[in-house]
């Protein structure tokens, strides 16, 4: 195996939170170059973290013939240009969600990617938390029958007092709350209870008017029907008050023809998933959570750091497919698919709530 050589454009706390540290210590792959239009903060980062090369024009860093692929971890608006130019260059991309501000875009990048044949992935970064692992492997062996309704909760404070958050100024993200929130478990959704062939949308903002950028969606209802003749909620609000260390809760609740499936992700020190019996009366029995070898439970910030840091998850999966030559999911079809569901959602959301096919 080749050690696979990483550039990465953008030096936001989500780049030195998750990738930076991710790639450090793993064993395929080496940051070899950062790139910011700032360039104290390249120089700083790119120190601390011992990466060689600094770039303040990412077409100079995707011309360097020592980078084999690049994260993308910018504003939403750079994501179509920045992973247009690295497949053509046959780099392989990891690039932030949601995948584009359209699904016009987001098809061409998928395309791209195909025609390519270089390992991309889009981060939905809970598929991989131990509740939703654990919950995918139960729904998949069918232990509560065939599925009736199914509804997700993504609670966040994330809008509520951030005067400068661009991911609500709709000429960046292209959405807000949907596509900043949204778009993970739009694509958790359809990865436990399968496809979705219609969806409604309605939505409201709430940030202060004394903020920057009210322009855009902080609070979303979804409707939606599966397939599989399901029906589902998804709610993803921005401006909820959840009191946890990292200002977030998750919730699953299953019900099928044979019993329920909750499961609850608090962001402190709850992680659980419950299997109901359809008799049952009581809450139900705990599941053995699906978590790696030496991964910490005690607190979910440290299952959060060893999932991502210590095991082959998310950008060090990637990071290996890459020096693999190999492909991995979810990639950018997945990607697209999601920026499909969150474009169908903000159809409907300008139509008063009116269900559109998907």
């Amino acid at each position: 195996m080749t050690r696979a050589s990483i550039g990465i454009v953008g030096t936001s706390w989500w780049a030195e939170a998750m990738y930076l540290p991710a790639l450090a210590s793993h064993e395929n792959s080496d940051v070899v170059g950062l790139c910011s239009r700032n360039n104290d903060r390249v120089e700083s980062l790119a120190d601390k973290w011992s990466v060689p090369r600094r770039f303040t024009d990412w077409t100079e860093m995707l011309e360097s013939d020592d980078i084999d692929a690049v994260i993308i971890a910018t504003p939403n608006d750079l994501h179509h240009p920045i992973a247009l130019a690295a497949l053509e260059r046959g780099l392989g991309v990891l690039c932030e969600k949601p995948l584009a501000i359209d699904a016009a875009l987001a098809s061409e990048m998928a395309s791209a990617a195909s025609d390519a044949g270089t390992a991309t992935m889009v981060p939905f970064t809970y598929r991989w938390m131990p509740v939703f692992a654990t919950a995918k492997r139960v729904l998949d062996r069918a232990a509560i029958g065939d599925i009736h309704h199914f509804t997700l909760r993504y609670l966040s404070d994330s809008a509520r007092n951030r005067a400068d958050e661009w991911r609500y100024d709709p000429s960046v993200p292209g959405a807000g709350v949907i596509a900043d929130l949204g778009s993970h478990f739009l694509h958790v959704a359809e990865w436990l209870n399968g496809p979705m062939v219609e969806i409604a949308a309605l939505v409201a903002t709430h940030r202060s008017p004394d903020l920057a950028h009210t322009d855009a969606e902080d609070s979303a209802l979804l409707t939606c029907r599966f397939e599989n003749g399901s029906l589902g909620h998804i709610q993803a609000c921005a401006m909820s008050w959840a009191a946890t260390p990292m200002g977030q809760i998750h919730e699953l609740d299953v019900h099928g023809s044979t019993g329920r499936l909750t499961a609850l992700n608090d962001w402190n020190t709850v992680q659980e998933v419950r299997l109901v019996d359809g008799d049952a009366t009581s809450p139900g029995e705990l599941v053995d959570l699906e978590t790696p070898d030496g991964v910490r439970t005690d607190t979910v910030g440290h299952t959060y750091k060893d999932i991502f840091r210590n095991t082959e998850s998310m950008a060090r999966e990637w990071a290996t497919a890459v020096a693999n030559r190999e492909l991995c999911q979810p990639d950018f079809a997945s990607g697209a698919r999601v920026q499909h569901l969150i474009d169908a959602a903000l159809v409907s959301a300008h139509n008063n709530g009116r269900l559109v096919e998907v």
